[in-house]
């Protein structure tokens, strides 16, 4: 955990800067998701809101909302919220999530949920 806390700075900073050339990607989204999801791990909750906000705002403007990494964090925000606490707003996400997974993937993709071999 020690770790994880003494990067968030400089992961904040990287893909801050990365943003503000134009140059923020695939890889700041999943950095970011991956801090993320250690900080959850711990137990951190109220620091991983904004690494998944950044990230998906990242990956919308440069990757596009059927990329793969969208909607796994898409997928992370939603199981955050789960885990903040907001069920309620983390079931709808999800099913916005199959929804648009459905659409994009098709239903008898392998990568989809609901894909039985």
């Amino acid at each position: 955990m020690i770790s994880a806390r003494r990067l968030l700075p400089h992961v904040a900073d990287a893909t801050g800067h990365a943003e503000q050339l134009g140059a923020a990607g695939g890889t700041s989204v999943r950095l970011l998701n991956t801090v993320a999801a250690t900080l959850v791990d711990y137990g951190q909750l109220g620091t991983v809101r904004p690494l998944l906000d950044r990230a998906l705002r990242i990956a919308q403007a440069a990757l596009g909302p059927g990329h793969p990494d969208t909607m796994t964090t898409r997928g992370n925000l939603a199981s955050w919220l789960g885990e903040a606490g907001q069920v309620t707003d983390a079931i709808i996400q999800f099913r916005q999530l199959l929804d648009d997974r459905t659409r994009v993937l098709g239903a008898r993709s392998p990568r989809h949920p609901g894909h039985s071999q």
